[in-house]
């Protein structure tokens, strides 16, 4: 985007979609061998319970991933009249959004929104930031039910969790 306002000279996004698909069979199943029955309470059970990597998860999953990429730039005219040059400066290093679908699943086929992305303040100190936001609406006793909250509180989603972090580095100037 051309701004020419000022110092600003314009604004560069750029956007990079992802597109996947992920398969994972039911390994729950006997043709795989990792699970058995037990009669006494009628509930299967993973023959790796207790090792230290477990098992295989159970039930199928079919899902489609999607990601959008975004990358946030500034162009600065010199503040010196005489020099022609633009300085360019990372608005936001890294801005990512994403979501699969389950198509395997009977209901709950979305997964939570999430939002992650990192930049830099200054030359040392490093920001990142995440977020997760659930589709689908909660009831009185806090478990998910198949309903989007667009449906009820016309929302895209609602607020999980969120974090948010700095991180920087001392390096002092080393003496002659």
């Amino acid at each position: 985007f051309n701004i020419n306002k000022g110092r600003v000279q314009a604004i560069r996004h750029v956007m990079s979609p992802s597109l996947s698909f992920s398969y994972r069979p039911d390994f729950s199943t006997d043709f795989w061998g990792y699970y058995g029955y037990n009669n006494s309470d009628s509930t299967y059970y993973s023959y790796y319970n207790g090792y230290l990597y477990g098992g295989p998860q159970g039930g199928k999953s079919g899902s489609i991933n999607f990601s959008l990429g975004n990358n946030f730039e500034m162009k600065l005219k010199s503040k010196n009249d005489t020099v022609t040059e633009s300085k360019k400066i990372k608005l936001i290093d890294n801005l990512n959004i994403g979501t699969s679908y389950n198509l395997a699943a009977e209901k709950l086929n979305f997964s939570n929104i999430s939002i992650r992305g990192n930049t830099k303040l200054l030359k040392t100190i490093s920001l990142t930031f995440g977020a997760d936001f659930d589709p689908y609406i909660r009831d009185s006793l806090g478990t998910k039910v198949n309903t989007f909250e667009w449906d009820v509180n016309h929302r895209i989603a609602r607020f999980n969790s969120g974090r948010i972090g700095l991180s920087g580095s001392l390096k002092p100037k080393k003496s002659q």
